[in-house]
């Protein structure tokens, strides 16, 4: 269970991955409050966040539980700010996600240019306010601020 303000991100792997990150699962996560409001940062309640060389990939998340996003629900994304080298994310599963508000920020998986894409991710039984999400498209998912990008094989079962 987790309550966080600021920085804001209620789980997070990654950001200045200099490493390989790798191979985890989470399970029973409850993130109460990520984020706080009007910030310009990348804050989410469960956020894949990769500015280094490293490359994060094989990450599962199963029972997730988002309550209140102040910003985004989910973010996965490159982005380049602090390295010269960029890395990749790749193979990620979410199973059974229930974010219970709408987050105000949407959610996103943002690759950040067309050689460092993020790549072979799956939703299965994804939910924003009870509403099962079916494309990175839809309407509870999308961010208009930081909208999807640069990515391949993206599933929603």
């Amino acid at each position: 269970v987790t309550w966080n303000v600021h920085p804001g991100n209620g789980s997070e792997n990654g950001w200045t991955c200099a490493y390989d990150n790798h191979d985890h699962t989470y399970t029973d996560f409850y993130s109460i409050h990520s984020g706080t409001k009007g910030a310009k940062n990348f804050r989410c309640g469960v956020a894949l966040h990769n500015e280094g060389p490293g490359t994060i990939y094989n990450m599962t998340y199963r029972n997730i539980y988002i309550e209140d996003p102040a910003e985004h629900g989910i973010f996965i994304g490159l982005h380049r700010r602090y390295s010269d080298v960029l890395g990749h994310i790749h193979d990620v599963s979410f199973s059974n996600v229930h974010i219970l508000k709408r987050p105000p920020l949407g959610c996103a998986v943002r690759g950040y240019n067309e050689d460092h894409i993020v790549e072979n991710v799956t939703f299965t039984d994804f939910y924003i306010e009870g509403v099962k999400i079916k494309s990175l498209e839809d309407e509870l998912f999308v961010s208009a601020k930081y909208p999807s990008r640069y990515y391949t094989n993206v599933q929603f079962k």
